[in-house]
């Protein structure tokens, strides 16, 4: 569970950074990181904010955009391990809630497919359950 909630919450921070829904998703994760107080939001809002910048620089390859995530969800495993396990279910609510809008959701259904590049003939296939028929060709 805390494994999957830190790797959700770090890609919906890589994915929502400097989007239009940004500051409110960033301030939540500084309250909830600063755990009431004032020094140690402060100290997360730099920090949320130093990666907003750095992943809005158009020359950022995905290895460091996927470096930005890694770091993000070590961080958020972390802080849930810390907490105990009343607090760390509450926190996990509160986390699913705030990334359902902006980035993966909490799935086991066969996830789904984002930021790929395909060059040529390509079928995607994503979740359970389903049957899918391609034919690729001049006879297809």
């Amino acid at each position: 569970m805390v494994d999957d909630v830190a790797g959700q919450v770090a890609a919906a921070i890589v994915q929502a950074a400097g989007s239009d829904a940004w500051a409110a998703m960033r301030d939540r994760i500084a309250r909830l990181l600063g755990r009431g107080d004032a020094g140690r939001e402060r100290a997360e809002l730099e920090r949320l904010d130093r990666t907003t910048s750095e992943l809005e620089d158009p020359e950022l390859s995905e290895e460091e955009r996927t470096l930005f995530r890694q770091t993000w969800q070590v961080r958020f495993r972390r802080f849930l391990e810390g907490l105990d396990e009343g607090e760390r279910g509450r926190v996990v609510a509160e986390l699913r809630a705030l990334v359902e809008p902006y980035g993966e959701p909490a799935r086991r259904d066969g996830g789904g497919v984002r930021n790929n590049t395909f060059s040529g003939p390509t079928a995607v296939q994503t979740g359970t359950g389903n049957q899918q028929t391609n034919y690729f060709g001049p006879g297809a």
